[in-house]
């Protein structure tokens, strides 16, 4: 999306664009109308009934003809003004723009956005994510959808299915905007690829494939869970086969002939709760094995689709890229929120965590090492004992294990690759941050405050009064006790002014990254060897599950 300009919306009538001979009309609630019905405004004219909108302070009437369209022998020719019409207008959109061709001139960076969910859902058309506000700050906003589930990264070896086809969908999706983004004003020399959670892993991953130089030149990873072991083939293959057992089918063109809800229903009889870390993502990117050659021999039928079968050659690939793999040189800004860790805990365990179910859920995830993770986060525990809740103790140990270590760990490694270079100074940065803002925005109920997993996304992409107005705020107050809510208030709490500033301040670094001018000098504080000792920990585990 691109900048068009501002909304004129006075107390009087306004011409907001002349686009196919049209007006839009903003009126004051008071104006003199003649009718309101359930939302909607009819005014009547000597050309007939217009409908407009009312949302409450504001009534609008957009996109009404004044003039017949120029076009045919009305092209060059004075306009002529336009018909009565028989039947009302209703006026709810814009108009079409007028022919126009200054976009090509414009060449403004591109941001492409993956979305997360766990390579399991999500959608680019998320709220959240709406690229309006970014884009006034003069850059093309493009985001994607990609298949997820098991129709995205399925492996059936014996029917010639061998996942990633998710990745595959983004990386045809690049190679779109590096065909065709000039001809909607942005720069395909400029293009920034940016993603949170899955979507953030889905950039690391890309910046490992062959060409990458080419389809993007900086790439921004918010929250990316650098601790996860990535799914082998064998593991994926036998998942996809338990969905095909599901769907009582012995070929792939049966699986291809069932109804995808079916597919999903399938899909969604595989989850449950976490044997591994690994569990976290039932469906995602698989790397090769040391089975995968045998694999190959066994069945040799060819990867279907057109695009090339994407592999993930090592189960931490930032860390295998950084000492010494191929990658793209490119900047990378990356980072994670304060409290990762909080959302899946307490989204799974919505009232406590006693000590016996901390116990065996660390006993689960970590096996064979469980005994030494009890006794590194022991004292932590103890401050727990009295409330008999360990979730807080259990989301640290989530966060430190998937974000905050291996983040600690692949920017070393980065730097390290940097200062190995034959020309360190002409290396491209890297920028680490980490997102700590109190979250008070609705829709985040289970990060209790905090910035936990997510909550930097309404900031970095400045939605944060559209994600208000999509929930009623009385209703937020109420889930949370207040005596505001229980009396029927309805007052936004004095953190907005705060929220505010810092996603102006995150939107800003971000466009700033895009455009090759990032310069972090106000707010941020820098911070060094926060918990190192822990993460040393993790370092000597080596992140094995």
């Amino acid at each position: 999306m691109r900048r068009r300009g501002h909304w004129l919306q006075q107390p009087c009538l306004s011409m907001y664009a002349v686009c196919h001979c049209i007006l839009m009309l903003s009126r004051a609630v008071a104006a003199d109308l003649r009718s309101m019905l359930s939302g909607k405004v009819l005014v009547e004219t000597a050309l007939g009934t217009v409908v407009g909108t009312n949302d409450g302070s504001t009534q609008s009437f957009l996109g009404i003809p004044y003039a017949l369209p120029p076009v045919g022998d009305g092209r060059w020719r004075s306009p002529e003004p336009v018909e009565p019409w028989a039947h009302k207008l209703e006026a709810f959109e814009f108009g079409a723009e007028c022919m126009q061709s200054t976009s090509r001139g414009s060449h403004y960076p591109v941001m492409v956005w993956i979305f997360g969910g766990g390579f399991q859902q999500g959608a680019s058309s998320h709220a959240i994510y709406h690229g309006n506000m970014l884009a006034k700050r003069d850059v093309v906003v493009v985001s994607l959808n990609y298949r997820v589930g098991a129709l995205g990264f399925m492996v059936s070896v014996h029917d010639g299915l061998w996942g990633n086809y998710g990745l595959q969908d983004q990386r045809l999706a690049l190679q779109w905007v590096h065909d065709h983004i000039e001809n909607f004003g942005g720069d395909p020399d400029c293009v920034t690829l940016f993603g949170e959670s899955a979507g953030a892993m889905s950039a690391g991953l890309h910046m490992h494939m062959d060409g990458a130089g080419t389809l993007f030149h900086g790439v921004i990873m918010q929250s990316n869970p650098l601790g996860y072991k990535f799914r082998s083939i064998t593991i994926a293959n036998f998942m996809g086969q338990a969905v095909k057992r599901g769907l009582d089918c012995i070929d792939l063109q049966c699986m291809r002939n069932e109804p995808a809800s079916e597919i999903m229903h399938q899909q969604e009889m595989l989850l449950g709760v976490p044997r591994s870390v690994g569990d976290f993502f039932t469906w995602g990117p698989v790397m090769t094995d040391s089975i995968h050659r045998n694999l190959l021999r066994r069945y040799s039928r060819t990867v279907q689709g057109a695009v090339p079968l994407m592999n993930v050659t090592q189960p931490l690939t930032m860390w295998g890229a950084a000492t010494g793999g191929t990658m793209a040189e490119v900047p990378v800004l990356m980072g994670a929120n304060s409290h990762e860790g909080q959302m899946f805990v307490y989204a799974a365990f919505p009232v406590n965590m006693p000590k016996y179910v901390y116990w065996g859920f660390v006993l689960a995830l970590f096996k064979d090492s469980a005994p030494k993770v009890l006794q590194q986060y022991g004292e932590m525990a103890r401050q727990y004992r009295g409330s008999g809740d360990y979730r807080p103790v259990m989301s640290q140990i989530i966060h430190d294990y998937l974000f905050r270590c291996p983040l600690r760990r692949t920017a070393h490694l980065l730097q390290d690759r940097r200062d190995r270079s034959e020309n360190p100074a002409g290396t491209p940065p890297v920028f680490v941050y980490e997102f700590s803002h109190p979250t008070t925005v609705p829709g985040f109920a289970a990060c209790n405050g905090l910035a936990c997993h997510t909550a930097e996304l309404p900031y970095v992409f400045e939605q944060l009064e559209e994600i208000r107005s999509s929930y009623s705020y009385a209703s937020f107050l109420a889930r949370n006790g207040t005596e505001e809510a229980k009396n029927g208030g309805f007052q936004f709490p004095g953190q907005v002014d705060a929220d505010t500033k810092v996603s102006r301040i995150m939107a800003a670094y971000w466009t700033q990254f895009a455009k090759g001018l990032l310069d972090i000098s106000e707010s941020p504080t820098v911070h060094t060897a926060v918990r190192d000792c822990i993460c040393q920990f993790w370092d000597e585990l080596q992140w094995r599950y």
